[in-house]
């Protein structure tokens, strides 16, 4: 008991802060992105999300591996006492991000009006050239969150998430709104608002760097005496690591820019207008994407603290508790996607109109339940990818996205120029892609492991709990008929709804005693049930 005292809480710990760092930053983005629709309507929101959609990808590039991998490294030689491989690791590591962010930021400069025709909307450069700069500031503050987060410290990181989504909503709106009196066009308005999330990120990587200063162990502060490492070296070791890593993630991000690249030049094919393609992507990217996306703000925090106490289990040769661990983060990936998924599927419409035009929300309801079983397939390719970095499988992870990235493409290219199918060819491909990966994650997992956690325990109890939660909160709203309606109704609705879940978990066994053993909450009272048995 005293070992799963000892690790048990730590990563649920680190997932809690996390969590409630990402759901805090997701009401910043709603907030920032409800006036900002009204600003810009659909047509300016595909401006600001063409030029977030390329920044997306280059952000992937600069950021996805190195920051892991300096997190795995760290946690394996804090782990050991090894302090000056830490501070080696970590200079090499800033070094190389500073280089690769500063190259991207330069690129997006340089190639605004290039990138901004590939994708068919030109009216998208001003916006690509405002968020241009972020890429260096976010490959910094990416680096030194992998360090915290090696060292298992999960605040740094949330804390400059916050400041980062604050910046951009208060910054952003007042850019925009400048832009707007001075009667500019949408396009420039859009790039305005976009110089928010520039100058947030700003805010919030001098934060991280006076983190970093301050912390006595890191290059910042010298230290006198001790062992010289090659730099070569850590390279080569951070290199193994991330690139497999980046390569995987920037499959991922490159389809959502083919995504992109497919809705403004193939709907066109299927009779819309330049100005209507680039108005339903904006509609797209702008309700269903992030509304989708809202149950990964949860999954995140899983993936970011698992990989480091997984590194660390398995240094110390403890394969049992990294596979308990394991089994543990994907049963909260179930228990937290698949309610989300019914609920988007059946009540989208009045989720959306919660936050957004009715007009707008009428739209894009039929494409958020399309896209909604993409939820739970996320979250699981996130959490198995995570657990195959752990055991040094990353090159696995680089093939299932692949694959999956490959099935995306292959049905955007065939569906979205089909009158028929149009955007929910892209809501198809999407589903497609991250079910493949998913699954070719799990078989994967099982010949590493030798075994898979029980599919009953991870997937087939939170399914059943949240199928029955959702058929009696469609019960729920038929009882209540005209009593309610509108945003009472909606709330009254979603109350319900979490509520009833809460109650089926226990009742199904999704949820099980060894998993509440881990949360800060409730460690103490299952510990002293289980001492008085």
């Amino acid at each position: 008991m005293s070992d799963r005292k000892r690790n048990g809480p730590s990563l649920l710990s680190g997932v809690l802060v996390l969590s409630a760092a990402s759901l805090s930053v997701k009401m910043i983005g709603l907030l920032f992105k409800i006036p900002l629709s009204h600003l810009l309507g659909d047509e300016g929101m595909g401006y600001f999300n063409s030029a977030y959609t390329i920044y997306g990808w280059l952000y992937i590039i600069a950021t996805a591996g190195l920051p892991v991998a300096l997190s795995i490294l760290i946690s394996n030689a804090s782990e050991r006492g090894d302090e000056a491989r830490v501070r080696s690791i970590f200079r090499v590591a800033m070094l190389t991000l500073f280089f690769v962010g500063a190259i991207g930021s330069l690129g997006m400069l340089l190639f605004s009006g290039w990138l901004a025709g590939s994708i068919g909307s030109v009216g998208s450069r001003a916006s690509i050239f405002a968020i241009a700069p972020t890429l260096l500031f976010v490959a910094i503050s990416g680096g030194i969150r992998g360090y915290f987060q090696g060292r298992r410290q999960m605040l740094p990181t949330a804390v400059s998430q916050l400041l980062e989504a604050g910046g951009k909503l208060v910054l952003g709106m007042l850019f925009g709104s400048y832009a707007a009196r001075r009667g500019e066009s949408v396009s420039v308005i859009a790039a305005y608002a976009i110089l928010g999330v520039t100058l947030g990120t700003m805010l919030g990587t001098a934060y991280l760097a006076i983190l970093a200063f301050l912390d006595g162990r890191t290059v910042c502060t010298p230290k006198a005496g001790g062992e010289v490492r090659t730099e070569g070296g850590e390279l080569r070791a951070l290199l193994v690591i991330a690139l497999p890593i980046t390569l995987s993630a920037s499959v991922a991000g490159l389809t959502n820019l083919i995504d992109l690249t497919f809705i403004m030049n193939l709907l066109p094919k299927a009779g819309y207008s330049v100005k209507e393609a680039t108005a339903l992507f904006g509609n797209y990217s702008t309700l269903v994407v992030p509304v989708s996306h809202v149950p990964a703000i949860l999954i995140s925090p899983i993936t970011s603290s698992l990989v480091p106490y997984l590194s660390a289990e398995l240094a110390r040769g403890n394969r049992e508790r990294a596979g308990e661990l394991s089994a543990t983060a994907l049963r909260f990936v179930s228990i937290l996607t698949l309610p989300a998924m019914m609920l988007l599927a059946l009540f989208g419409k009045r989720i959306l109109s919660l936050v957004f035009d009715p007009t707008s929300a009428a739209v894009a309801a039929p494409i958020l339940a399309a896209l909604s079983p993409s939820i739970f397939f996320f979250g699981l390719c996130n959490v198995t990818s995570a657990i195959l970095e752990a055991n040094g499988k990353c090159g696995a992870t680089l093939r299932s996205m692949s694959v999956g990235a490959a099935v995306k493409v292959s049905i955007g290219f065939l569906l979205i120029g089909n009158p028929v199918f149009g955007i929910y060819g892209a809501v198809i491909g999407s589903v497609a892609c991250y079910a493949t990966a998913a699954v070719l994650n799990l078989l994967e997992i099982r010949r590493t492991l030798g075994e898979l956690p029980s599919i009953l325990d991870f997937f087939t109890r939170p399914f059943l709990a949240a199928s029955l939660s959702a058929f009696l909160s469609v019960l729920f709203l038929r009882g209540l008929g005209d009593r309610l309606t509108g945003v009472a109704l909606t709330l009254t609705l979603l109350t319900f709804s979490c509520l009833s879940y809460l109650v089926l978990l226990p009742l199904f066994r999704a949820i099980l005693q060894k998993d509440l053993v881990h949360l800060p909450f409730f460690s103490k009272i299952v510990a002293s049930k289980l001492s008085k048995d």
